[in-house]
């Protein structure tokens, strides 16, 4: 009897200590992973949020720029929504949300950027986050070496089959999107020359126009 006693003691305190465990775990998956994928909900909340989203190389705002820029960009609009809460939480400001997808309106596609508008202003609305304005920073000044040699890559690679976009290309790297300060400056994500000053690529035409 000692012996039936003691193992069911060992077996109730085991199970207490899950419940703890599970308790004390904060679930960031919906409760209908774990109605249907118990083991992708642990990971999503042991792992992925539990460990990869606490790393140190990266802080919380730019793994949630990527995460988003990454959503916008594959277009999958369930989980945009989401994270640009998270992103907000983060501290990314909306204005930085905004011009991460009119930049990846470009790389792409117009259709994906339209798509995650529609998923953001949702969570502005909820947030009671009112109409984004447009930025009135100074562009940034292109370096002219840089600039030129660009063009020229473009004009060579581009132009021989597709003349419209080649006048596009100018208009997104001369003065366009790719001037824009509306994501911090001290974000990593603002194209560099190699020389490290902000500039376009000089040696690779501008996406998506890139001839395969």
């Amino acid at each position: 009897m000692k012996n039936i006693a003691a193992s069911i003691a060992i077996s109730t305190l085991a199970a207490t200590g899950v419940e703890a465990r599970e308790d004390s775990m904060t679930r960031i998956a919906p409760a209908a992973v774990y109605e249907v994928a118990p083991g992708l909900g642990q990971f999503t909340d042991e792992i992925l949020f539990g460990e990869v989203w606490k790393r140190g190389e990266l802080a919380p705002r730019d793994r949630s720029l990527v995460t988003v820029a990454a959503l916008v960009s594959t277009g999958r609009t369930a989980q945009i929504g989401a994270h640009v809460g998270r992103a907000l939480d983060n501290g990314v400001q909306p204005g930085e949300i905004g011009e991460l997808i009119t930049h990846l309106a470009f790389y792409s596609g117009w259709p994906n950027a339209m798509s995650a508008v529609a998923e953001t202003k949702k969570v502005f609305d909820e947030r009671k986050i009112g109409p984004v304005a447009d930025s009135d920073a100074a562009r940034i000044e292109l370096e002219a070496a840089a600039e030129a040699a660009r063009t020229a890559t473009v004009d060579a690679n581009v132009a021989p089959t597709a003349s419209s976009p080649t006048a596009c290309c100018s208009v997104i790297s001369g003065g366009g999107p790719i001037c824009r300060r509306a994501i911090a400056a001290s974000s990593p994500w603002r194209c560099s020359s190699p020389s490290g000053s902000p500039s376009s690529f000089p040696s690779t035409p501008i996406a998506p126009w890139t001839t395969a």
